[in-house]
């Protein structure tokens, strides 16, 4: 009887500490289910960051090459205009034998020419007459380049215009 009794004691205990055990071990499961979860979760937030960081450095060296090309351009024409400034006088020539305005043309066609994939500018509002609205912003680039080869033009024809470069571009009256 004794025996049967302690048996008894045993079954219930090991009954109660096995099914302690099973909840214990369900709550852990749960635990584990949800750290899973919040895993994929910042799974995936580092993915979009990734991505955005990839997407930032392609503009970043989308925007350097766009300043390194804006930086050449400056530099040439600087250079230009302060030979314009100085008169013309001596032509200062680039390192290939080419006088500094041929090689601003040069690099502006090039340029241009990198650019007419994109998109033209909208056409600007008329007004009665036919005439375009005045903006405040910069000609296009064609209206600088056509300046540039109509100097250009007028340097090398000899037509006795004594009006410089920086006097065309500025459209100073002569």
């Amino acid at each position: 009887e004794k025996l049967d009794e302690t048996k008894a004691s045993l079954e219930d205990k090991i009954t109660s500490e096995v099914g302690d055990v099973k909840r214990d071990l369900e709550c852990v499961a749960s635990d584990v289910k949800g750290i899973s979860r919040a895993q994929d979760r910042v799974h995936g937030m580092v993915e979009s960051i990734e991505t955005q960081i990839f997407a930032i450095e392609n503009r970043m060296e989308s925007a350097n090459s766009q300043l390194t090309t804006a930086n050449r351009g400056i530099h040439l024409l600087c250079n230009v205009v302060a030979e314009g400034m100085a008169g013309g006088k001596g032509a200062p020539h680039a390192s290939n034998g080419t006088t500094l305005y041929e090689e601003l043309m040069a690099f502006t066609r090039s340029t241009m020419n990198s650019f007419s994939g994109h998109s033209p500018a909208p056409a600007p509002p008329m007004v009665p007459g036919n005439q375009p609205v005045a903006r405040n912003a910069l000609p296009s680039p064609d209206h600088g380049l056509r300046l540039l080869e109509e100097h250009g033009l007028r340097q090398s024809s000899g037509s006795g215009s004594t009006r410089s470069l920086v006097d065309d571009v500025l459209g100073r009256p002569t």
